[in-house]
């Protein structure tokens, strides 16, 4: 293995390792892009025509992670450290309470901050055109 490969190796562990001991997690590889480049990996120049996911399975190994996939959603991919008993639960049936899954709320806070970010975004003469029931704010914070 070469080194740019050994260094994109020794980050998919760290940030496995890390994300674990925080949240009990994996860590997602659609993160991983953004953290790379800010230490400087270019991991599409390294790995050609690899991707992401090939990659980090063909690693495990190596890498002392596991590659981890949902068993729904397709795109939520991620890894964890190799010893460690996870998988990703398929989402409630649609007849079920999806506030279940998130007891925190952590997903409608998110999508609030998402939704705000972009209203932040407009002029002064689309936010005016703008009109949000109050409910749908309470909702999506997790009320009734």
């Amino acid at each position: 293995m070469e080194k740019a490969e050994a260094d994109i190796v020794s980050y998919l562990k760290e940030q496995a390792e890390l994300a674990w001991e925080s949240s009990k997690q994996p860590f997602l590889l659609s993160q991983a892009a953004p953290g790379m480049k800010a230490a400087g990996l270019n991991y599409q120049e390294i790995l050609g025509d690899e991707r992401l996911k090939a990659f980090a399975k063909r690693t495990e190994s190596q890498g002392n992670y596991r590659l981890v996939t949902h068993p729904v959603q397709k795109p939520k991919v991620g890894i964890v450290p190799a010893g460690v008993n996870f998988e990703f639960q398929a989402e409630p049936s649609p007849g079920g309470n999806a506030r279940s899954a998130r007891p925190d709320g952590s997903h409608a806070e998110h999508s609030t901050r998402v939704i705000l970010r972009a209203l932040s975004r407009l002029s002064d003469e689309e936010l005016d055109q703008i009109v949000i029931p109050t409910h749908i704010f309470v909702k999506l914070l997790g009320g009734r």
